[in-house]
């Protein structure tokens, strides 16, 4: 079957491929969504294309008697510039293939060497052939994973991109995912928050993200300490930038039950002078 190009938001491209899938069809095709970005983005063509798999026969002919295929959903940034679309796919392949932990120091994690293409088909082929392995055999529940990239726009010379990724193992919910990427487009690098401070500063900093804790806490309980108590507050290096300041992004069960989804907290750029670099500082006016 021939590949389609599609120009389309992302959102609705992942739609129609998962719509494929729960139709019994066991390959991802090759959608692309594409969008020329405006400012001093404007060299920069940001597009995605869908990993093209297969389920493995063994697990097709199974799944496809009890049309409970699992679903693979893996998105590639496929912009006008390699060295992005390197940095932020290799992350794809992370997540893919071996997942991520947050509490571990952004230096510690990106020591983890990148994955090929012939490990994450191994690594994708484990995880579908899981499905027949851990569940019973009349379950009609079906294992699923998705990971994406997506732009989220440029502050001065950074572009900023996230990946975010759902597994599902069966039970009552899956566990979503999502990590931010600074893109230094001066120096092709990506940066992490210790890039983005002044190095004396970083104590003042946590100190806000505290701050900015305890406020989001306040907005549906009064009792703070009492809250802490079982969600306390614990400091993330998955940040990001906007236009009203740093953004500090938290994994479900980080600091609150998973009802409450994946918290974000935003340090105005107004108390940051001082503590943010002045590239970074300035460049969001």
């Amino acid at each position: 079957m021939a590949h389609q190009l599609l120009f389309m938001p992302s959102a609705i491209t992942a739609t129609l491929a998962r719509q494929g899938k729960r139709l019994g069809v066991p390959i991802i095709m090759a959608l692309s969504a594409s969008a020329i970005l405006p400012a001093q983005a404007a060299t920069l063509i940001y597009s995605t294309d869908y990993l093209d798999y297969s389920l493995p026969e063994a697990v097709s002919t199974v799944c496809l008697e009890k049309n409970n295929c699992p679903e693979v959903n893996i998105q590639y940034l496929a912009s006008n510039h390699a060295w992005m679309n390197t940095i932020v796919n290799d992350l794809v392949n992370e997540i893919a293939t071996d997942g991520r932990d947050m509490s571990a120091p952004a230096i510690e994690r990106g020591k983890s060497k990148s994955k090929n293409a012939a490990a994450v088909k191994i690594s994708l082929d484990e995880f579908t052939q899981s499905q027949l392995d851990d569940l019973p055999a009349d379950s009609m529940l079906h294992y699923s994973i998705d990971v994406q990239p997506d732009y989220l726009g440029h502050v001065g010379e950074l572009e900023l991109f996230e990946v975010s990724s759902y597994l599902y193992l069966g039970g009552a919910h899956g566990m979503p995912y999502v990590e931010y990427v600074l893109l230094d487009s001066n120096n092709k690098r990506r940066l992490t928050l210790d890039n983005l401070l002044i190095a004396s500063a970083k104590p003042k900093f946590e100190a806000l993200a505290y701050d900015a804790y305890k406020n989001w806490v306040k907005d549906f309980t009064n009792d703070v300490a009492e809250y802490e108590k079982n969600w306390p507050f614990s400091m993330t290096d998955n940040v990001s930038l906007n236009d009203q300041g740093v953004v500090l992004k938290y994994q479900s069960y980080a600091i609150a039950p998973y009802a409450s989804g994946q918290p974000e907290l935003v340090i105005p750029y107004n108390k940051l002078a001082g503590i943010l670099r002045p590239q970074y500082l300035s460049a969001h006016r």
